[in-house]
């Protein structure tokens, strides 16, 4: 009997076979972790039969209008089910709230100057917290949806970012709330994550509810955090990473929530957040709490004192 003979994919062939593009097919990848390709000795990517067939599936169901990070994790038959489903397009986003594609339709003509009248108006309109939630948000799963379907150039990307940035910037700077709290938090990504913008989201967050916090920001080694958290007193560690495990140079998540639950301090609980934590089946119950969503933070903070 001859060998089985396993057919296996270049990226720009698999770039043929599914009309994703190659920047999309990476981020994909990168960001979402939404298939696993093989890599020669090299570093090149080796895509198999059930890699073009899963990313077909998601193609699909995005084009429908799910989030590509809300799908990315669901199994074959979960997505088949999504996809077959007579009411896939109803249970997809609802429509972009207008002052989001008013944003990214002044983004495409390169009108600034536009966009930051439309930011000024809602800013003044709302308090900071709706502000948040209502604008900055929003905004950010639409940028992260565009750039799931391609759309988005990488400098583009890096101009949205710096434009949320900014806005977040200036909700720290007058905040609306000034109420005392004991809590202290602390927060950055783990050594080798380099993506800070959910983590400046969170912090600003923090600020417009009045609690203290230190923002240590990206790529923090281990040691260095437990010793800033002992004498910061930090009463919450809040750890965030989008990269998971062998998707670049990042500790496994759980070796790493292992060796902070050691030796931060006893009197300090941590809170793990994003993608990178996404897989963290067995933490420590008594001082790790896993964050599933932005929301989730939001929800635990009302009764902070």
């Amino acid at each position: 009997m001859s060998p089985q003979v396993t057919t296996r994919f270049s990226l720009r062939e698999v770039a043929e076979l599914t009309g994703l593009s190659e920047f999309t097919l990476r981020g994909w990848e990168g960001r979402y972790g939404a298939v696993t390709p093989l890599r020669t000795e090299t570093g090149r990517r080796l895509y198999r039969t059930e890699d073009v067939v899963r990313l077909n599936l998601l193609r699909d169901l995005v084009a429908l209008g799910h989030r590509i990070g809300d799908i990315a994790p669901l199994g074959e038959l979960r997505l088949r089910s999504l996809l077959s489903s007579p009411h896939s397009e109803e249970t997809a986003l609802t429509e972009t709230p207008k002052v989001i594609r008013k944003i990214f339709e002044g983004g495409e003509r390169f009108a600034w100057s536009e966009i930051s009248r439309t930011l000024e108006k809602e800013r003044n309109q709302r308090s900071g917290e709706d502000f948040l939630n209502s604008v900055l948000l929003p905004f950010l799963r639409e940028l992260n949806r565009r750039i799931a379907l391609g759309r988005i150039s990488i400098s583009l990307e890096h101009i949205y970012s710096s434009l949320m940035k900014e806005e977040l910037a200036r909700l720290r700077a007058h905040p609306h709330s000034r109420k005392k709290a004991s809590s202290r938090f602390l927060l950055c990504t783990p050594e080798g994550d380099h993506h800070e913008l959910g983590l400046l989201i969170a912090y600003t967050a923090l600020s417009l509810r009045g609690i203290s916090s230190l923002y240590l920001g990206p790529h923090v080694p281990k040691q260095e955090l437990c010793e800033t958290a002992l004498r910061y007193g930090a009463s919450h560690i809040l750890l965030s990473s989008t990269l998971k495990h062998g998707e670049g140079p990042v500790e496994d998540p759980l070796k790493l929530v292992s060796f902070l639950t050691r030796h931060l301090p006893q009197f300090s609980q941590l809170w793990v957040a994003g993608r990178g934590f996404q897989d963290l089946t067995s933490p420590d119950s008594e001082r790790v709490r896993h964050l599933q969503s932005f929301e989730a933070l939001m929800d635990l903070l009302p009764g902070m004192k």
